[in-house]
């Protein structure tokens, strides 16, 4: 019990729990801006394993949408790493799994873009409507 109360590990299963459902017991939507304070706090306690630092770090980084380098920055000096440039590399290597994190915040660059962003199910359409008036323009009639 000595242990379970100074590696906080409550607190780490819970903020684990949170991070990986994406809301809190309550079933409350979390965003990446309220578990990042809650991350940071518990990664510079110092009272954490670093193998769990580093699982927290990953958890992160893996399911909160739109993780800058900045976020991923302030986590590795957060969490104070022995081997930093290991851990850099290690959190690198998530992009080789299909995880992705964006290096600078991305702006909407018009209406359908935004649309699509907010409305993933509209992609196709405009895909498909894309091509129905590049069609039209090769057949020199447009499609009304």
């Amino acid at each position: 019990m000595k242990l379970y109360e100074e590696q906080r590990l409550e607190e780490v299963s819970g903020l684990e729990q949170d991070m990986a459902m994406g809301m809190d017991v309550n079933g409350r939507a979390i965003k990446k801006e309220e578990i990042l304070p809650r991350l940071s706090e518990i990664l510079e306690s110092g009272s954490i394993l670093e193998a769990d630092r580093m699982r927290l770090v990953m958890i992160f980084v893996i399911t909160q949408e739109g993780v800058t380098d900045d976020d991923v920055s302030t986590l590795i000096k957060a969490a104070k790493f022995s081997k930093e440039a290991q851990a850099v590399k290690s959190i690198g290597n998530l992009k080789h799994l299909g995880v992705q994190y964006k290096s600078v915040p991305e702006k909407p660059s018009g209406m359908l873009t935004s649309a699509i962003n907010k409305f993933p199910f509209i992609k196709g359409s405009a895909e498909l409507m894309s091509g129905v008036l590049q069609v039209g323009k090769s057949n020199v009639q447009k499609v009304r």
